[in-house]
C-alpha cells in the first residue's frame, strides 16, 4: 500500500503542479500510510510473540 501511495503522490505532483497545497497534502498522506505500516508490523510481531510464548508454556506443561 505504501508503494502505491508513493507512486500516486509522484504522479499527481507531476500532473497537477498548479495546485499549491497538493504537495503538502500528499506528503501527509504518505506519512499516515508509513505510520500505519509501522503500526501493522508491530501488531503482527506482538501477535507472533504471544503465540510463541503460549506454545512454550504448553511445551513446559508436558
Amino acid at each position: 500500500m505504501l508503494k502505491f501511495i508513493e507512486l500516486e503522490r509522484d504522479r499527481l505532483t507531476q500532473e497537477l503542479p498548479e495546485i499549491l497545497h497538493l504537495r503538502s497534502i500528499l506528503w501527509n498522506i504518505t506519512r499516515i500510510t508509513d505510520n500505519g505500516a509501522g503500526i501493522a508490523l508491530i501488531a503482527i510481531n506482538n501477535a507472533l510473540e504471544k503465540k510463541q510464548n503460549m506454545l512454550k508454556r504448553q511445551d513446559n506443561e508436558f
